[in-house]
């Protein structure tokens, strides 16, 4: 089993590809199966929990099913062989993964950085349009957007990394802030005996 999360705020659907090989990348592996799992409840982005299990049964049949842990819902599909990879496949795949190994590795890190700073990146600018914060404040949230909305268009990972934890360290303020204005809207209004 492993657990995945939505890309986008509000986000309802995924599509869940189930792939066969030794790559890290999808496009260098073969697709077995694809689904869609609807119903997700629109959450802000990385919120939904959607857990993808795969098993297999004695007659070596794949079913893999993913479900959304919130709401329960769930989506499956049974993978039937179509046919079988011959031993000299097997042996391509295996040399194949070592021959690409470190460069594989290294674009899917890549392609990680950019998707969680993309993820930072959609969920902190409604933040900083809903909740009032002082203009320098501001003006620094903003040159590291664009800070880090540059570095996303190159392929430098370690500059990625950089900028998205100095944002992170930036926008741990603005998160006390919001924190602060949700306990006091519960409070307002409210006696201690109460609370």
């Amino acid at each position: 089993a492993q657990e995945f999360t939505t890309q986008q705020n509000n986000q309802t659907g995924m599509i869940i590809h189930v792939v066969q090989g030794e790559r890290e990348l999808v496009r260098d592996c073969r697709s077995l199966a694809k689904f869609d799992l609807k119903g997700i409840p629109p959450l802000p982005a990385g919120v939904a929990r959607v857990k993808v299990n795969f098993t297999v049964d004695a007659d070596g049949l794949l079913t893999v099913s993913a479900r959304e842990e919130h709401t329960g819902v769930e989506q499956k599909v049974e993978v039937k062989p179509s046919y079988g990879l011959a031993e000299g496949e097997i042996e391509r795949m295996i040399r194949d993964s070592f021959e690409h190994g470190k460069a594989d590795m290294e674009e899917r890190l890549l392609r990680e950085s950019k998707s969680e700073a993309e993820r930072l990146l959609v969920s902190l600018k409604p933040a900083l349009e809903k909740y009032t914060i002082d203009k320098a404040q501001y003006s620094a949230f903003m040159a590291k957007i664009s800070e880090l909305e540059k570095a996303l268009t190159q392929n430098n990972r370690n500059q990625i990394d950089k900028i998205r934890e100095e944002l992170n360290s930036l926008s741990e303020t603005l998160a006390e802030q919001i924190m602060n204005e949700g306990v006091s809207g519960v409070l307002k209004g409210k006696k201690v005996d109460e609370v």
